[in-house]
């Protein structure tokens, strides 16, 4: 994560380069493991079945 490691030492530290990402975040957080892991799942079941070409963009509203 490229863009991560510049912030980090721009920043000092992980912590601080983590306390900015998240300061900039509109949820404040970033996601759980299992957040990411059910989108996936339901993407690769039949659920999906008729999704097609889409972009889920899981960022907690970073880029919105």
């Amino acid at each position: 994560m490229p863009f991560f490691r510049e912030l980090a030492q721009e920043t000092g530290s992980e912590a601080a380069a983590f306390d900015a990402l998240t300061k900039h975040t509109p949820l404040r957080r970033f996601a759980e493991p299992g957040e990411i892991a059910e989108a996936i799942v339901y993407l690769a079941s039949d659920a999906a079945g008729f999704v097609t070409g889409v972009d889920l963009v899981m960022d907690g509203g970073y880029t919105a």
